[in-house]
């Protein structure tokens, strides 16, 4: 997983939440992504 953070001011929060998420495989219990369909890989 990577994480971004938005911090305009340069000044990351002492309690951050990440911006985005960046997933690239199906954890396990996930049934919605379908990351691991090669059809969804282009």
């Amino acid at each position: 997983m990577t994480f971004f953070y938005y911090a305009p001011d340069g000044q990351v929060p002492q309690r951050p939440q990440p911006y985005a998420t960046v997933i690239t495989k199906n954890y396990l219990g996930d049934d919605r992504c379908d990351l691991d369909d090669p059809d969804a890989n282009g």
